[in-house]
């Protein structure tokens, strides 16, 4: 399956315990973080953890790149 380059931007703290952390288990940052991503849609506490996060006002919806936009369907017959 093809994959997309993502950017985040994370504390010095927390960045610095997921090296050490993705260290430990000998596995690399990249991997940690797209496993976690790839599995939200069957985690029960990511649904908890969005709403705690609009709560404390800390989201922001992104604009969609060029790319990532819908097209309207051709309807001519």
């Amino acid at each position: 399956m093809p994959t997309r380059n993502v950017t985040l931007a994370i504390s010095q703290q927390a960045h610095l315990k997921a090296r050490l952390w993705a260290a430990h288990h000998d596995v690399s940052l990249s991997a940690v973080i797209s496993a976690l991503i790839e599995g939200l849609p069957s985690n029960p506490n990511a649904a908890r953890a969005a709403d705690r996060i609009h709560s404390n006002g800390q989201i922001r919806t992104p604009s969609p790149s060029p790319s990532e936009t819908v097209k309207p369907m051709n309807t001519a017959p």
